[in-house]
């Protein structure tokens, strides 16, 4: 599976996939942070309803397919979401039902899922508008839409989706908790050189969450290139910290299983909240 967002590939079809929203009519919202997370596209119906399309130009393989059924689960069950829909390019028989499709299911599918999913009841989807911030207005759907967050967590963490429950279960919630969204690299598209888009998101955040499960170069590169700039860092790893290098296993870090990702979360935004405020009223 492409590990990373191809800077051309990824950009190019979500364009196409915006394409096809706007010929059908439907409004969408872009650069609009859901419960931790910036998906591509966020819909909002006219009986209050709102809907995630997530765009991927991973290749059209079985895995791929599970991958994206994955993430659906995670966006429906920890961020929220109430219809969540992937749509893989090149996906000609995708998973309807799991909310996967191609870009030639993808109003069909809409307008099912929209058929199917009653609106929810109490005021999940009511407005609730709190003043601006730098121009932006923040708008929250029961605690979890603002609009162009100000502050950004970036996630240090290995590309595979085996860590995908990782970042939405406890690493999205952990910046959701915090005021702020949570950038994942292969959910980024770059133009340039990929290093110094990695950079530049690691300069313009306010801090790190850094997985040093497995010991991932890209990850050690990135967490030490966060400590070199003084940023609030908090380690996290589901490996043995023993299996470290010597000169990172003995960092304060906070040890997960796996599967169980949940537990992770109140340490993880403990931690978070804590070296945050450390960081900007030092003691």
């Amino acid at each position: 599976m492409e590990e990373a967002k191809s800077s051309t590939a990824g950009r190019e079809f979500e364009h196409r996939v915006a394409e096809i929203l706007r010929k059908n009519d439907i409004s969408f919202r872009e650069q609009v942070a859901v419960g931790g997370v910036e998906p591509d596209f966020l819909i909002e119906t006219t009986d209050g309803r709102f809907v995630i399309v997530e765009a991927k130009s991973w290749p059209a393989t079985e895995s791929s397919v599970s991958r994206a059924a994955r993430e659906v689960r995670f966006y429906r069950e920890a961020i929220g979401v109430d219809v969540p829909i992937v749509v893989l390019k090149g996906l000609d028989r995708g998973r309807p039902a799991e909310g996967v499709v191609g870009e030639g299911q993808l109003i069909d599918s809409l307008t099912v899922a929209l058929q199917s999913r009653p609106p929810s009841s109490g005021d999940r989807f009511s407005f609730r508008k709190f003043g601006t911030r730098r121009g932006s207005a923040e708008i929250y759907v029961d605690g979890k839409l603002s609009i162009a967050p100000q502050r950004t967590i970036f996630a240090a963490m290995p590309f595979s989706g085996d860590y995908d429950d990782t970042y939405f279960v406890a690493m999205a919630h952990a910046a959701h908790s915090l005021g702020a969204v949570c950038r994942r690299i292969d959910r980024e598209d770059f133009e340039g050189d990929i290093v110094e888009g990695i950079k530049k998101l690691i300069r313009e955040s306010v801090a790190v969450i850094a997985d040093l499960s497995e010991s991932k170069p890209n990850v050690l590169y990135e967490t030490g290139f966060a400590h070199a700039l003084s940023l609030p860092t908090v380690h996290i790893c589901s490996s043995p910290l023993g299996e470290l290098p010597f000169d990172v296993r003995n960092w304060n870090t906070i040890e997960y299983t796996k599967g169980q990702t949940y537990a992770l979360r109140d340490p993880l935004v403990k931690r978070l909240a804590g070296l945050l405020e450390n960081h900007c009223c030092p003691r």
